[in-house]
């Protein structure tokens, strides 16, 4: 049940995590639907490979956040750049989402209950993968989200700039999963999103003017 349960359950936040960043960025999921589930299933072998049977759990989202951007760029035919940057937005909203219901769920969820396979850990990740899928879908519905061209949008220094974020936020997110401090991770998570989601907002703006 170990293994097949984590498996399910890390397959399915797979694909809420690939939902949310695509569906920001007015990416049709369904378009896409059967790429996104074989990814995500690839991804939750890969990352109960890494961390329960190397045990080299701090590398383990690094690991994702790569295999993400190869996927974006060539699968779902995103340029190499904006793969990243969606993939880095797409995995902080949903730790956004997770963070707030470990928060409040008034001590049902902590950080010790969920860790390693627990019948807590799966249902976070279900309610967190519902909310996210929900919330998504319902921006996407709503004609919500970013949608400018990304062959469109050359940049000089902004490319180094957010590549360099981009890094930081990797390197963050190893030291968060080290110390598991779940208000600062909050904290951090907030900000970050912030901060990606006013760059991809201005450019949006500037290639409407």
């Amino acid at each position: 049940m170990d293994v097949a349960g984590f498996l399910l359950f890390s397959t399915i936040e797979g694909i809420a995590v690939l939902s949310v960043a695509l569906y920001l960025f007015r990416v049709k999921v369904t378009k896409h639907i059967w790429s996104i589930v074989i990814m995500s299933l690839l991804i939750s072998f890969q990352n109960y490979v890494i961390r329960d049977m190397l045990a080299l759990v701090e590398i383990s989202p690094i690991i994702n956040l790569l295999l993400t951007v190869l996927f974006f760029k060539t699968v779902i035919r995103i340029p190499l750049f904006w793969s990243a940057v969606i993939t880095v937005t797409g995995y902080i909203s949903y730790a956004l989402i997770q963070s707030s219901v470990l928060l409040l769920s008034f001590g049902y969820f902590t950080i010790e209950k969920v860790s390693g396979h627990s019948v807590e850990g799966y249902e976070l990740q279900l309610i967190s993968s519902l909310l996210a899928l929900g919330g998504s879908w319902f921006i996407y519905s709503r004609g919500l989200g970013f949608t400018f061209e990304f062959e469109k949008l050359r940049f000089k220094w902004e490319r180094i700039a957010v590549l360099t974020l981009i890094t930081l936020f990797a390197l963050v997110l190893c030291i968060m999963m080290y110390f598991q401090d779940i208000k600062a991770n909050f904290v951090i998570i907030l900000f970050s999103l912030a901060v990606f989601l006013y760059y991809a907002l201005r450019k949006e703006v500037e290639e409407k003017l």
